[in-house]
């Protein structure tokens, strides 16, 4: 119990500093509107398809196909796409609303942010030599 309370004095800045990164990345990811960040409605097309079909896109789906551009994002269907699909699978337990499944989805970049930001702290530590 000591050693706990030595690491969390030693470390208090650095805890606090991650955990308010988490919950300011957590509150945008529920404040910003579907059109705002780029393309981010045909993106959220590919885990949506999976979550509701329950396989990856082959590309051509008219589900997924932008009128405006005549493609999708369908025929690369990248990593955080399908992660998102198990976190909305995870949550449609709990609720099927559309609004807390793309909050769900969006997850998937807050955890990215947070892990990129603790990564970045520990190349700081070792070659900056902060202690």
């Amino acid at each position: 119990m000591a050693q706990l309370k030595q690491m969390i004095n030693k470390n208090k800045f650095y805890i606090i500093g991650t955990l308010i990164l988490f919950l300011f990345l957590f509150y945008c990811s529920t404040k910003l509107c579907m059109n705002v960040a780029p393309d981010e409605y045909m993106r959220y097309d590919i885990p949506l398809f999976i979550y509701n079909h329950s396989y990856l896109p082959k590309g051509d789906e008219k589900e997924i196909l932008n009128a405006i551009w005549g493609f999708s994002y369908g025929f690369t269907p990248y990593l955080p796409s399908i992660i998102s699909f198990f976190f909305m699978k995870i949550a449609s337990i709990f609720t099927t609303s559309p609004v807390h499944l793309l909050i769900v989805a969006r997850l998937t970049s807050v955890l990215a942010g947070h892990l990129r930001f603790l990564y970045v702290v520990k190349l700081v530590k070792k070659y900056l030599i902060i202690r």
